[in-house]
């Protein structure tokens, strides 16, 4: 139930394996169980309900935004010098002096 209404899921994701028959599913997820979910109301099927992992959606999208923005000037600087040098190189062997 979510939101007190009858909704499917996945539980592939919660149980981490698949079971054998129904009798291990109904021993691993007795009725009455309570599976923390995110509910995407405004989504329809199966993607509506997704469990919970080990991080929140937005909790894992914000570190990786972090994780690029605290490497991105590094990138853009050693990319800057790469591409400077690269000119610099092809101005040396185009010029007529080194051509003599």
């Amino acid at each position: 139930m979510a939101e007190g209404k009858k909704e499917w899921m996945n539980l592939l994701p919660y149980l981490k394996r698949v079971p054998r028959d129904q009798a291990e599913l109904n021993d691993s997820v007795p009725p009455g169980t309570v599976i923390p979910v995110y509910l995407f109301s405004n989504l329809k099927g199966q993607s509506r309900i997704q469990v919970i992992d080990v991080l929140p959606p937005g909790e894992a999208s914000r570190r990786t935004e972090t994780w690029v923005l605290r490497r991105a000037p590094v990138a853009i600087t050693v990319l800057g010098a790469l591409l400077f040098l690269l000119v610099r190189i092809r101005r040396f062997w185009a010029s007529p002096a080194a051509g003599q």
